[in-house]
């Protein structure tokens, strides 16, 4: 036997000795109890114990340099062991408690927590981890006092049917990226997890509390409520102080565009993931008319998402881009129309299966869609659809530490939402508002159209646009959104018009699902510039799903078309740009606060996902770094890879 099985047997043995006595009141030492409060003839009788290693303690204190007096064992000779009685105490309902503190002479002392659960003389011990300070017996639980290093740490204890289980005076907060919701624990509890329900187990094992996630109705909003397992009181109170601390994240899952139906009754619905454009009437499919050519968001001529309307019907067209003509044209947006199939000046067709973002239809079928459409329908596009994943969820975590006073962190793919906090609230989003200003002027011009460079356009000392010189619009998307410079976006509205330019942005937040967000210029420096945590998650969708060169520049890597060399030596302030991981984003700064929305790929499920994180109104940039990491983190350790 070794060492430390030694020590453990002697504990056990000394346990059993220690209470035998409390219980026949034999004098292995003594202890004074009042005489109504003695055990009858017949529990004692009726006890039956093998006894081991019986010591007697004189004033509470055994002490010997020779155990194999007591237990023969001649291995124990050597070392010397000092065992005290530091707490006793006799129960009402005929258990006993105490407190022995074991000091073997080659090793630091141990205090153990020892009592009879059961009148069968059921013995159960728990060994008091930490440095022992002090102990005290109030209202029937131990209060136990540890030292860890300079502080004192209070825990209290209480005997049950099960042993001694800890009171639930320290908690700790845990979130369900999956079930949505957060709750506080008590401390050293376990969780078991299925899509299902949680299993939470108290710290001898038994299952406590279980929280069924599937139900229709229930105690709680959103179909949860638990189900308590133990009648043990201890359980009770820890039941209560969860159930007041259970709250659900405000959003559980962001819908793609097809929401937009819901307010609409007679509209065109065009589907490029279908590639099918159907034509509804009182909310009913009147006819659907196939699409011939499909979208490519991976360069500039993405077809827009989002809800638009019938701008003009314009019969045949002239493409200045492609030299064709287009029959039927319908414009429902910027430089974007439905159309039929195209040819050339010479009545040659014009064949391609990737569009400018247009939507070609067969002539004959446009023709009779033509029709149908006058100006002001809406026009509901759709470049994606929910994919409906459902993520495993492998541990509660903690919720992360976010300096931010608004957050959301959610799947791009399917509108599940991880984690949030005000996600409705609106706050300055500084230039931030830059992404949006180059959504808007690279769908209603060319990216390759130039731009002459007038003094009135520029207010900056060091801008790197230099009047009298004419620009690419997608050479000056550089400056814009690698380096955030004021005078890029005011040059790039300056091309379409200032107050045209702002129209047509403060449409844009409402086309793309942007309800919350007010604009009052172009740079975002101005403090009226707001935005909500859920309006910057469908900037990020829309981007993501639409204009991904967009988010490219950003990140300072490769989009169509664009020159670098036009703009040399550009520091990019967005933080996460060095990222293998980073798929995109803007950083806001405006004194001494920081906001941001970041989309990066992400292992989840087997797969690679694209999850957008947003942070408003973080204390400063360092803190929105840290906010934006803490929340990767917390994502990263909550769902299974």
């Amino acid at each position: 036997m070794n060492f430390t099985g030694k020590k453990v047997l002697f504990t056990v043995l000394l346990a059993l000795v220690f209470f035998t006595a409390l219980l026949f009141l034999e004098p292995l030492f003594f202890i004074e109890r009042f005489e109504e409060e003695r055990f009858d003839e017949e529990f004692i009788e009726n006890l039956k114990l093998d006894l081991y290693c019986p010591v007697f303690l004189e004033e509470r204190v055994f002490i010997t340099n020779n155990l194999a007096r007591y237990c023969n064992d001649s291995e124990l000779n050597s070392e010397g062991v000092k065992i005290e009685l530091i707490e006793k105490e006799f129960l009402k309902n005929g258990k006993a408690v105490g407190i022995i503190k074991a000091d073997f002479e080659k090793s630091e002392p141990e205090v153990f927590l020892i009592g009879v659960a059961k009148p069968e003389g059921h013995f159960t011990t728990r060994k008091v981890n930490g440095d022992f300070n002090n102990s005290s017996f109030l209202d029937g639980f131990f209060k136990i006092e540890i030292l860890v290093g300079e502080d004192t740490v209070v825990e209290k204890y209480s005997l049950t049917e099960a042993g001694f289980l800890r009171v639930f005076d320290q908690w700790t907060e845990r979130s369900s990226s999956t079930h949505g919701f957060s709750l506080k624990i008590p401390e050293g509890w376990t969780a078991k997890l299925s899509r299902s329900e949680i299993i939470f187990y108290s710290q001898t094992g038994e299952e406590a509390v279980r929280i069924n996630v599937n139900q229709e109705e229930g105690d709680f909003q959103k179909g949860s409520y638990f189900y308590r397992f133990s009648s043990d009181p201890v359980y009770e109170k820890a039941l209560e102080e969860m159930i007041d601390s259970f709250g659900f994240k405000e959003i559980d899952e962001l819908p793609d565009y097809r929401y937009f139906q819901d307010e609409l009754t007679d509209y065109l619905k065009i589907n490029t993931v279908t590639g099918k454009l159907g034509f509804y009437e009182n909310g009913d499919l009147k006819e659907n008319f196939e699409m011939l050519a499909a979208i490519d968001p991976a360069t500039w001529g993405g077809t827009p998402s989002g809800l638009y309307e019938v701008i003009s019907k314009e019969g045949l067209r002239f493409s200045t881009t492609t030299s064709v003509y287009m029959p039927f044209s319908v414009r429902f947006y910027g430089k974007y129309l439905i159309h039929g199939q195209p040819f050339y000046p010479g009545g040659a067709p014009f064949y391609s299966r990737i569009s400018g973002g247009c939507i070609r239809v067969e002539t004959e079928k446009m023709r009779r869609l033509y029709d149908f459409l006058e100006a002001g329908l809406p026009v509901l596009s759709i470049t994606a659809q929910q994919d409906g994943f459902e993520p495993e969820e492998k541990s509660l975590e903690k919720p992360p530490e976010v300096s931010a006073e608004s957050f959301l962190v959610a799947d791009l793919d399917s509108g599940k939402v991880f984690l949030d906090k005000n996600p409705e609230d609106r706050h300055h989003i500084s230039s931030i508002v830059k992404m949006l200003t180059a959504v808007v002027v690279a769908e209603h011009m060319g990216t390759t159209s130039s731009i002459r460079a007038s003094d009135y356009m520029l207010k900056e000392d060091n801008s790197r646009i230099t009047p009298n010189r004419s620009y690419r619009m997608v050479d000056v998307l550089a400056p814009l959104l690698i380096e955030s410079s004021d005078d890029a976006a005011r040059f790039l509205s300056h091309y379409l018009g200032r107050d045209w330019t702002m129209k047509r942005l403060k449409e844009k937040t409402d086309q793309i699902g942007m309800h919350n967000t007010q604009l009052v210029d172009v740079t975002g420096r101005d403090e009226e510039n707001l935005a909500s945590a859920r309006d910057l998650y469908y900037l990020a969708y829309y981007l993501n799903h639409t204009r991904i060169p967009i988010l490219n520049i950003s990140r300072g890597v490769w989009a169509p078309g664009i020159n670098y060399h036009v703009f040399p030596g550009l520091e990019n302030k967005n933080i996460f740009y060095e990222k293998d991981d980073f798929l995109g984003g803007k950083t806001g700064l405006n004194g001494g606060s920081a906001s941001g929305f970041y989309i990066f790929k992400m292992k989840m499920g087997g797969v690679e996902r694209r999850v957008a994180f947003i942070a408003l109104n973080s204390s400063g940039k360092d803190e929105l770094t840290r906010d934006i990491l803490n929340l990767k983190e917390w994502l990263t350790f909550s769902i299974k890879k």
